[in-house]
């Protein structure tokens, strides 16, 4: 046993008990057979940061189980993404398709500072707004966050564009849709995306970029994945 007891999940889930110890907050887990998730849960009650979640302003680390999907996903894109909109983890078939979606790549430093941006992502102007309100949505409960300060601050004086948009203050969500590149490769492709949140992973979410069946942009995609299998 863990010398406490289930009553004590109660008071810390009703906030009568905010500074409980990390051991004790272990063993009650252990006792009482929590799974990954309400074990997660419960350590955020406790004001503790559960494992594979880092920080605000911290490096932020991708699940094994997550990383290993990622990669085992061939005729589809996938990629994982940072609450700051840092390329977390992607397989060979995204990066194939767009430069962008590179490992350690920061995709707004992308779109607003790099000058393939233009020319690789079709529809630029709406992207560009997309982008940024769904940061600011996104960031609107941790608006002072350092690392995201760092972020918009380093962003807004180095791109007009950027920080036109960004003292907008829109805030969109965006999860599903249809996204164009333009290909060096195989030119112009358009995709359907679906975007899911990873549970236990605040901020990140599973990025997924598929063509529509029988038409030529599945031929497009098809092609690429040949190109990523040989790189």
């Amino acid at each position: 046993m863990s010398g406490v007891s289930s009553p004590y999940y109660i008071r810390l889930e009703q906030g009568r008990d905010r500074h409980p110890s990390a051991q004790v907050v272990d063993a009650l887990g252990r006792a009482l057979r929590l799974d990954h998730e309400t074990f997660a849960y419960f350590k955020r009650l406790a004001g503790q940061v559960p494992d594979g979640i880092r920080p605000h302003g911290g490096d932020e680390s991708v699940r094994t189980s997550v990383e290993q999907l990622v990669h085992g996903l061939h005729d589809v894109t996938a990629l994982v993404i940072g609450r700051y909109r840092d390329v977390l983890v992607a397989n060979r078939l995204a990066h194939a398709l767009h430069v962008g979606y590179t490992p350690g790549q920061n995709l707004l430093r992308f779109l607003f500072l790099d000058p393939r941006a233009r020319e690789r992502v079709i529809d630029w102007d709406d992207v560009a707004r997309q982008a940024v309100a769904t940061l600011r949505a996104d960031s609107s409960a941790n608006i002072d966050d350092a690392r995201l300060r760092r972020l918009t601050n380093d962003l807004s004086g180095r791109s007009a564009q950027f920080r036109e948009l960004w003292i907008r203050h829109d805030a969109t969500t965006f999860t599903t849709g249809r996204i164009r590149f333009n290909n060096p490769a195989v030119g112009p492709i358009t995709l359907n995306f679906e975007s899911f949140p990873i549970a236990g992973a605040a901020g990140q979410s599973l990025g997924i970029a598929f063509a529509s069946a029988c038409g030529e942009d599945e031929q497009k995609l098809k092609e690429l994945e040949k190109r990523a299998d040989r790189m």
